[in-house]
């Protein structure tokens, strides 16, 4: 089955939608809402087997498509749809050929399906009539006859169809199941031989006529000279006879079509006579006044109900003129609504025409007036041309009063400042003002039909809705404030009032709902108890992890953002610390350069700024900042301030697909981060204190450590200085003695040095005072420097050595001193416990991750000491190890370092078999990178000249010796501002080698103002490794590198000619 369904109202359409699937599950229906679309799709696709036409449409009238329907001939069955009062109109257009019509009344869709059956069925008998076939039972119980018959029809008369049963018992049972409405039957004509057997044609007669009462016209054939059997069946209900003559059947064609046109006439008659007698009756007995008028607009007839209306009889009315009943405004009002129809019927475009509904102000006999509702439409003849005016009118004057009142309340409806819904006793929404569709997003179109749960926030428990529905149910107000969600998923809060309207009866039928938006005010009271909570939470969390959860959890109490960090600036380093992120994109909490970020852009701006994705493009664009992980629809950034300076920065942002953030968002974050920064400030405070605690209770530990272990690792070395020192400068020894005095005074200084520099490392890790200088390494690179560092070790150990590079270099953010030291120290161990075998070390990328590892074949590690030997001073067997140097705090200082660096260390190891350290460092900030070629230029300086500024005068020769046995030449300095000098007047010194701590001026001193006139000089600051913070002190006075004391003499030189050669 397919439906071509024409109606504008959506809530009418999906209502008769529904019906028609129950009753046709596997129907299609073809939806359109005006008469355009109605015609564009007939046009292209006529096939449907029903249309459903609505009157009343925004381009126009259904009735046009009926009558484009019935003129092109498209085979439709055709219902109309019509309002409640336009009965007349639904007259009309059946009189055009629809075969149904259904009034909308309340529950009228379901009428609609039986509406559609009877149409098809309509349909189906009006293309019978239409294609001119003539159903007849015919009663003959010679089948030669029958069969003669027949095939003569079927040769000049195709038109008519037999259907032949040989007595009349089964005639009565075939005609039993005919309908009994006229026009109806499935048989229009009966034709009988006036001998059967069993029943006799007249009883056959008297039963269809008495009992059956069928009017079907009955022919009978009768033989030559039974003229008289034919006289007697035509007393008793037979409509005609003929004998059975030569060539009979000639003349059966015209007398079955006679018959059956006869018929149809009487019926036509009939059904006129019935039809007038019935609207007459209906116009006598109306409680509206129902008129007819001449284009003179004089009365030509009106019903009995105008004395109730107006106090005239009929007789008086038709006395009068249309000028004498009407007020002059609404005379006007009717000549001109007869001056719109008249063209259209004269010009017969379109052969029904829209009634006019007016409302019109009459006199009564009284003298007052009254208001009427009256539809006028033109009344036409058989040739569509105008014999009148027809009009039916009825009293509304209280409704035009009723109307005047509900207009002021709806006015106040309409502009109410608060949301006001009304529903069904369901909670179905049928009403809504424009208030409601300002706060919660949804269309009036959109929101009626749908069920006020559509509104729930799910922030409140299903004991909260049962309570709402007990109370309203039971007749009484409820009143509330809570939570609702917006069409687009915000939540707001409103102060609610619900009450129930009753019918006559005292019945429920509807709910009123006025909603105050109160989230404002509902804000400020969260933001004062979320300052509150965040206040106690200061005193309260022991640790800024938890505090900054609380903040989190309370700010997204009232902000709906998924996307939250706070980071704070580390000035040293130029990075940002984020010491707690949540983030729907990426919740990694992460480190990152301050560079062209937003969080920078807020820090070096000291405002907060509210950044949507148009903007965030124009910065980009202009230079002022870089995209830095996923884009944000919206972010928002706050600073936070330690006694006016900016520390750091407080974030929300939003997705694509997520709540768009506002300003209001952010004047929140602003009333937060003061409370905010004053925490992070106290709860810095007391970790700090916790902090130097603990590294007070570390040196401690430490002391103890270091005085039980230095009369060994310091005695030794210095005993063996002390001894070959006096022997070394005694007479009498030889050359090669010398030689090897020499070597041991080299290699216990050495010893002495690594094992000071070894307390010095453990010293600043456990206090807390190592400074973490991060910048780009190359991981190949670093490798191969190593490796160049302890191939020698290998070689004189007799031992292979391997390394294990990247397949692609890579660069990462970190401190390249400390992962060398890291590297160095796990080396030493390996060389040192490994007598024969491989000693092997590198790097491998592991997931986002890099993992360094050092393998060695040596002695190995007994497992009962495996877990200690991380410990201060500890070595892995205290029976063997004896027999090496070392102060046993290499995997010590290698385990911290790594730890600073954001890594783990590990080690597996199997005595006598070997030991393999592993430790791994995070690769968040890893970039690969083109392979680099250097090129030495063939520009070679032939003499250079370096500046030693040293107050030291044994450390001044000391440098001058080493570094002129290379060939090049030296200046002397002994104080900073004699450095200043010589580099004014010695434009030819290359590189300067300045001393930090010296008398009359300082090295960083001096190096700030040679900087002011020599800028591009290399300068290099030699500094004491065990003064901590020195390091920073020297990149801040813009020194191009530096080397710590005691130093190597190769790394000096490597150092020195990097910058001069």
């Amino acid at each position: 089955m397919r439906f071509l369904l024409l109606e504008d109202n959506a809530s009418d359409t999906d209502l008769t939608s529904r019906v028609l699937k129950k009753s046709w599950p596997e129907c299609v229906i073809e939806h359109v809402y005006s008469i355009k679309d109605a015609r564009k799709i007939l046009n292209r696709d006529s096939n449907f087997d029903v249309a459903l036409l609505d009157m009343q449409l925004p381009d126009g009238n259904g009735m046009d498509i009926l009558m484009e329907i019935r003129e092109k001939a498209f085979d439709i069955a055709v219902a109309m749809l019509t309002g409640s009062g336009d009965e007349e109109v639904a007259t009309a257009a059946l009189k055009a050929g629809a075969d149904d019509y259904t009034v909308k009344k309340p529950g009228y869709t379901d009428k609609v399906p039986h509406s559609v059956k009877f149409a098809l069925e309509n349909h189906r008998q009006f293309k019978e009539r239409e294609s001119g076939i003539i159903h007849v039972l015919y009663i003959e119980h010679d089948l030669t006859d029958v069969d003669l018959t027949r095939r003569h029809l079927a040769r000049y008369a195709p038109y008519i169809k037999i259907t032949n049963v040989p007595d009349g018992e089964k005639a009565l049972e075939l005609l039993s199941k005919t309908s009994k409405t006229p026009g109806k039957e499935i048989y229009q004509v009966i034709l009988m031989d006036y001998r059967l057997p069993g029943m006799n044609a007249l009883e056959l007669i008297k039963e269809i006529r008495q009992e059956q009462k069928l009017n079907i016209p009955i022919l009978i054939v009768t033989g030559h000279g039974n003229e008289e059997v034919a006289v007697q069946a035509l007393k008793i209900g037979a409509s005609d006879y003929f004998v059975k003559r030569e060539n009979y059947l000639n003349r059966l064609p015209s007398l079955i079509t006679g018959a059956f046109q006869n018929c149809e006439l009487q019926r036509k008659q009939k059904a006129l006579i019935e039809s007038e007698a019935k609207y007459r009756l209906l116009a006598e007995n109306s409680g509206d006044v129902i008129f007819t008028l001449d284009f003179d607009l004089n009365y030509t007839y009106i019903s009995p109900a105008v004395y109730s209306f107006r106090g005239f009889t009929p007789e008086e009315v038709l006395k009068q003129k249309l000028s004498d009943v009407l007020t002059i405004s609404s005379l006007q009002v009717v000549k001109a609504a007869i001056n719109r129809m008249l063209p259209e019927i004269k010009r017969k475009e379109n052969l029904f025409i829209e009634p006019q509904m007016l409302e019109l102000e009459m006199f009564k006999k009284d003298g007052s007036t009254i208001w009427a509702e009256i539809k006028l439409t033109i009344s036409t003849d058989s040739e569509l041309k105008p014999i009148g005016i027809l009009g039916v009118s009825r009293d509304i004057s209280k409704r035009k009063a009723a109307q005047d009142e509900l207009r002021k309340l709806s006015r106040a409806v309409i502009q109410s400042p608060v949301s006001i819904s009304i529903t069904d006793v369901k909670g179905n929404i049928e009403y809504v003002n424009p208030q409601f569709t300002k706060i919660t997003g949804y269309t009036f179109d959109e929101v009626v039909g749908m069920n006020s749960r559509i509104l729930k926030s799910g922030k409140q428990p299903e004991s909260f809705y049962k309570e709402l529905w007990n109370t309203i149910l039971s007749g009484k107000e409820w009143h509330s404030e809570f939570q609702n969600k917006k069409k687009n998923g915000e939540l707001y809060w409103v102060r609610s009032s619900i009450s129930s309207l009753v019918n006559k009866a005292g019945e429920i039928t509807h709910f009123v709902g006025i909603k105050e938006d109160i989230t404002e005010r509902k804000k400020l009271e969260i933001i004062q108890q979320v300052l509150i909570n965040i206040s106690d939470a200061i005193v309260s969390k022991q640790s800024l992890d938890e505090f900054f959860q609380l903040i989190y959890t309370e700010l997204t109490s009232i902000i709906n953002t998924k996307n939250f960090f706070v980071s704070l600036y580390q000035e040293q380093t130029k990075m940002f610390s984020t010491i707690f992120m949540f983030d729907s994109k990426d919740d990694d909490i992460i480190d990152f350069p301050a560079g062209k970020t937003l969080s920078n852009y807020v820090l070096r701006t000291k405002q907060s700024q509210i950044i949507d994705k148009n903007t965030l493009l124009k910065l980009i664009d202009e230079g002022e900042v870089d995209l830095v992980g996923p884009t944000p629809e919206v972010w928002i950034g706050v600073p936070l301030f330690e006694q006016n300076v900016a520390i750091g920065v407080m974030v929300i942002q939003s997705y694509e697909g997520e709540r768009m953030l506002t300003y209001d968002d952010l004047k929140l974050l602003e009333f937060a981060a003061p409370a905010i920064s004053l925490a992070i400030e106290r709860k810095k405070f007391i970790e700090d204190l916790k902090t130097e605690k603990e590294n007070a209770q570390a040196a401690d530990r430490l002391k103890s450590a270091f005085l039980n272990n230095i009369s060994h690792e310091v005695r030794t070395p210095l005993n063996a200085i002390l001894g070959f020192g006096e022997m070394v400068v005694q007479d009498g020894i030889s050359q090669q003695e010398k030689e090897t005095y020499y070597n041991i005074l080299q290699k216990s200084s050495n010893r002495l040095i690594d094992t000071i520099t070894a307390y010095m490392d453990i010293s600043l890790i456990t206090s807390g005072n190592v400074t973490i200088q991060k910048n780009s390494v190359s991981i190949n690179k670093l490798l191969s420097d190593i490796y160049e560092r302890f191939e020698s070790y290998g070689q004189k150990k007799d031992l292979i050595f391997n390394m294990d590079k990247l397949s692609s270099d890579f660069e990462m953010i970190t401190d390249e001193e400390k992962l060398n030291k890291i590297l160095i120290h796990l080396l030493d161990n390996a060389f040192k416990f490994t007598h024969e075998g491989t000693v092997s070390f590198g790097c491998n990328l592991k997931q986002n991750e890099l993992e360094f590892f050092v393998e060695d074949t040596g002695v190995g590690i007994d497992t009962v000491v495996l877990n200690t030997v991380f410990r201060d001073f500890v070595q892995g067997d205290t029976r063997i190890s004896r027999g090496y140097e070392g102060s046993g705090l290499g995997l010590s200082i290698a385990k911290g370092l790594v730890e600073l660096l954001g890594g783990q260390i590990s080690i597996k190891s199997v005595e006598s078999k070997g030991t393999k350290v592993l430790f791994t460092l995070p690769g968040d900030q890893l970039m690969e990178t083109e392979s680099k070629t250097t090129r030495i230029g063939n520009y070679k300086k032939v003499t250079p000249i370096i500046l030693i500024v040293e107050d030291d005068e044994v450390n001044r020769l000391y440098l001058r010796t080493i570094i002129e046995m290379e060939g090049i030449e030296t200046l002397l300095a002994s104080n900073g501002k004699e450095a200043i000098e010589k580099c004014r007047t010695h434009l030819e010194i290359d590189v300067v080698l300045m001393d930090i701590k010296m008398p009359v001026m300082d090295g960083l001193e001096a190096t700030k103002k040679i900087r002011e006139f020599r800028p591009e000089l290399p300068i290099i600051a030699v500094t004491a490794h065990a003064a901590s913070g020195d390091e920073d002190k020297v990149r801040n006075a813009r020194c191009d590198g530096y080397i710590a004391k005691p130093f190597d003499r190769n790394k000096l030189i490597s150092l020195l000619k990097n910058y001069c050669m």
